[in-house]
């Protein structure tokens, strides 16, 4: 049901090219934009930003249930992690305490 409800969604967004930018569409903005186009096409990137943040979710979601199994990839994963940690600067400057 849910993917049914997404789907709907993210259709008119995937297909803007096919229909944006019709003439039938009067509503225009000051400089002449076409306000339903520059929506879909908005709604296009938000879907993109959405994807990733998934895939990029279910990416950490695949790496920590692989560590949990496996000790030695832990190790190698908190490692990578401290590092990571351990190269941040601090943007404050040191004259003023931290």
């Amino acid at each position: 049901m849910s993917l049914l409800v997404i789907l709907a969604l993210a259709a008119p967004a995937l297909a803007a090219p096919l229909y944006a930018g019709d003439p039938v569409n009067v509503r225009k903005r000051q400089l002449g934009q076409d306000v339903f186009a520059r929506s879909i096409f908005g709604a296009r990137i938000s879907l993109m930003v959405g994807l990733l943040g998934g895939c990029a979710a279910m990416g950490g979601l695949l790496i920590r249930i692989i560590a949990g199994y496996n000790r030695s990839f832990d190790n190698v994963v908190m490692q990578d992690m401290d590092g990571l940690i351990r190269s941040h600067r601090d943007p404050r400057p040191a004259w003023r305490g931290r």
